[in-house]
């Protein structure tokens, strides 16, 4: 299909990736000024444009020999300063992430806050809440689960694999 539609525009399309598993799609470079004419084109049901983020390099630190973003830009990159100006800044929120995995390298997860007011969740916590049998029933999963099996830091007070029903995130 991108050859034909290469063949229609007049130039070879730069695929970079092709998607099958949940859908019939691909990711291309094409000039901007044919994105109307491709979205017109025969067996085309959309065309739209990729956004695409980069960090300059000038706003970037070099870390143990790779780049590590500044992240005073993270917020107007992912669209975080229309909540901002609507008066949300996040202060007394708690945050939970289901995820298939986690670098628990990355220092920001260790380096705990100066003010250990701003902590939502202590070890103490944590240990509370299992014994009260609230904890998305991990405590049902495995008898005798602690705290100290679940909790990392105040950045992370709680994990758990669920799908092995174990204690045991972080040594994956």
């Amino acid at each position: 299909m991108t050859q034909s539609i290469g063949r229609k525009l007049g130039y070879d399309i730069q695929v970079s990736e092709n998607f099958t598993l949940l859908t019939n799609a691909v990711s291309a470079t094409v000039k901007y000024a044919d994105l109307a004419a491709i979205n017109r084109m025969d067996g085309v049901k959309k065309a739209f444009l990729m956004p695409s983020y980069t960090i300059p390099e000038i706003h970037a630190t070099t870390v143990s020999g790779g780049i590590s973003p500044n992240l005073k830009y993270t917020g107007p990159l992912m669209g975080a300063t229309g909540a901002w100006n609507l008066g949300y800044a996040g202060q007394g929120m708690s945050v939970a992430i289901i995820d298939t995995g986690l670098c628990f390298e990355n220092s920001s997860f260790t380096i705990e806050p100066k003010d250990q007011s701003l902590v939502a969740f202590d070890k103490a916590a944590i240990g509370d809440l299992l014994a009260a049998n609230v904890f998305l029933h991990a405590e049902t999963l495995t008898e005798g689960l602690t705290a100290d099996q679940v909790y990392y830091s105040s950045k992370i007070p709680y994990g758990y694999n669920y799908g092995d029903g174990e204690a045991n995130f972080w040594f994956r």
